[in-house]
């Protein structure tokens, strides 16, 4: 039976340990946290597992298990997962912020402090030298000189004397300098005498371009381009049934290479599929097509959070980035599709998601425009009335729509007054209000020429529109 499945598997022209690997994703995002990790640890291979995880399946498992308990996944990591997770949790916008490279290189040394001091000293040198040309001051001793050393320097070889500037990590840099050392004198002593000519801005700003240059193969292009994800598209411009091909739509992600199958992303679509016209789309996918999907949501999901400048701190925020994209491709496919699956696993063969993210967030921008068109000829806004006026939940639904990225209004009970559209009749049902926001707007209009309203009193903040009827 067992020579059958791994059959089974190559015949799907996917290598039997990705799909393994895939199938193990899947179950491990499943789980609580603390059986995720016992989970991959029980694996009789989880030492060539870990490393063959694509970077992003690698990032949300880190995030799912925690920070503070994955020495053990970290210890597995290869050095590309590791330049990964530093791409996406050291810096802060355009800056790398030496507290959060404490933090983290503080978790890969106690994971592995020899491959750790090992890579500082080669790939990651260009951060090493920025990192403790920010964090510790060197005087170097020459040869018959006996300098008045004060008590906050230490030395290694007596050669060259440090002194912490970052008393908060000054245990972890000072053994991270002991391993340097320890791994190789000589790049330990070149290090040294390198950091002071570092200059921290040029350096930053070199470190700044090869990461982006690293990230935008995942899809973290720079806030500028990554803003495209919003443009504006009309659904005739996809492929949809026997529609034409539009020569400026971006082409589906091919997958051919066994490598590029071996690090196809499982964990954001497995976060996509609740009941969207996505998941309906894509369940009779052959396995290869389903690949292509799940490169391509990735790539969306990750395009979202740099134009939504998102950390990814916590896992909960990659989950909510995820919905947000399944939600306007489940939007987009009710569009181009209606209810029908067949149409939709077509549409989704035949366009890439991006496409159909924007045909989805489209219908909220024209939404979002036709309110904007209203308000400028309103009643109430020519009288001076925000739109609270309008009361709670619909000067709350009004007030989403005017977002620079519109949202729905759910109420002030929720963690956040506002959320993500997810399907067509949401924005059906807001779009049926602003109509009857426009009725009784001109309702007032009339009333308003026909009675002497005081102007200074339907200003004020408690005023709401119930009271002049």
């Amino acid at each position: 039976m067992e020579d059958k499945d791994h059959h089974q598997v190559e015949s799907a022209g996917l290598p039997a340990i990705r799909q393994a690997g895939g199938e193990l994703v899947q179950s491990l995002f499943s789980m609580s946290s603390s059986q995720a990790l016992n989970h991959i640890l029980d694996q009789e291979n989880a030492a060539q597992l870990v490393p063959e995880l694509s970077h992003v399946d690698f990032f949300w498992l880190i995030k799912k298990i925690g920070e503070e308990d994955a020495a053990s996944i970290l210890k597995l990591a290869s050095l590309e997962q590791w330049q990964y997770l530093l791409d996406l949790e050291i810096w802060q916008e355009y800056e790398l912020d030496p507290d959060l490279a404490s933090q983290w290189l503080g978790r890969l040394h106690l994971a592995d402090p020899e491959r750790l001091a090992k890579w500082l000293l080669n790939e990651g040198s260009g951060l090493t030298y920025y990192y403790f040309c920010k964090t510790i001051e060197v005087y170097v001793r020459e040869e018959d000189d006996l300098p008045d050393i004060p008590g906050d320097y230490f030395t290694l070889d007596n050669v060259f004397f440090i002194r912490i500037l970052d008393g908060e990590h000054e245990e972890l840099i000072r053994d991270l300098l002991k391993y340097l050392a320890a791994e190789d004198h000589i790049r330990y002593q070149s290090l040294m005498v390198g950091l002071g000519g570092v200059i921290p801005i040029e350096q930053e700003e070199t470190l700044y371009r090869v990461r982006n240059m690293r990230l935008a193969e995942d899809g973290f292009l720079p806030w500028e381009e990554a803003m495209s994800i919003y443009a504006y598209r009309k659904p005739e411009a996809l492929h949809a049934g026997e529609s034409a091909v539009d020569e400026k739509q971006p082409a589906p992600v091919n997958v051919h290479t066994e490598e590029e199958q071996i690090l196809v992303p499982v964990a954001p679509f497995f976060y996509a599929q609740r009941n969207h016209l996505l998941a309906q789309g894509v369940c009779h996918m052959e396995p290869l097509l389903l690949d292509r999907m799940r490169i391509e949501f990735a790539g969306l999901c990750s395009q979202i959070m740099a134009a939504d400048n998102v950390r990814p701190d916590e896992f909960e925020v990659l989950i909510k980035v995820c919905q947000k994209a399944a939600g306007y491709i489940h939007i987009g496919l009710e569009k181009l599709a209606g209810q029908n699956p067949a149409l939709a696993e077509k549409t989704l063969k035949e366009n890439p998601l991006i496409a159909v993210f924007q045909t989805g967030f489209s219908r909220a921008l024209e939404l979002k425009w036709a309110a904007e068109r209203w308000i400028k000829q309103s009643w109430f806004n020519g009288a001076g009335l925000k739109p609270e006026f309008w009361g709670e939940e619909w000067g709350g639904t009004l007030n989403g729509l005017l977002r620079k990225k519109p949202q729905l209004y759910v109420g002030p009970s929720k963690t956040d007054a506002f959320k993500e559209f997810e399907t067509g009749r949401e924005l059906d049902d807001c779009g049926r209000l602003l109509q009857s926001l426009a009725v009784l707007d001109r309702l007032l209009a009339t009333l308003a020429a026909l009675y002497r309203i005081d102007q200074g009193g339907i200003q004020k903040s408690f005023f709401v529109f119930h009271t002049l009827l």
